[in-house]
């Protein structure tokens, strides 16, 4: 049974397209409708609606680069979503990523 769930997880995860990030590419921090767009790497976690909605309504967007990383990347990924923190604290004041994880533990 654990391989089968194994080999599932490498399938979907190399079934993933492939996006290439590094430092000489532009990567918004958000976009013309005012979205906040986090990166992450690695399996999709699931998100309920309620947790959609949330983020609708703070308008964070995550775009995940799937499973194949390597060192550069992750340093890439931190560094850009260190700016998306920055700027969501320039519109949300300070203390927005405490206000929003509050109301994400309260859907889970």
């Amino acid at each position: 049974m654990r391989v089968l769930l194994i080999a599932l997880l490498l399938i979907s995860c190399n079934s993933q397209p492939k996006k290439v990030v590094d430092k000489e590419s532009v990567v918004p921090v958000s976009n013309k409708d005012e979205k906040f767009i986090f990166l992450s790497v690695g399996f999709p976690h699931p998100k309920s609606l309620a947790q959609d909605s949330i983020e609708q309504k703070w308008g964070i967007e995550e775009c995940n680069l799937g499973c194949l990383v390597h060192d550069g990347l992750l340093d890439s990924v931190d560094e850009h979503n260190a700016k998306v923190k920055a700027a969501l604290a320039v519109k949300y004041g300070k203390d927005w990523e405490e206000q929003y994880n509050r109301e994400l533990a309260g859907v889970k």
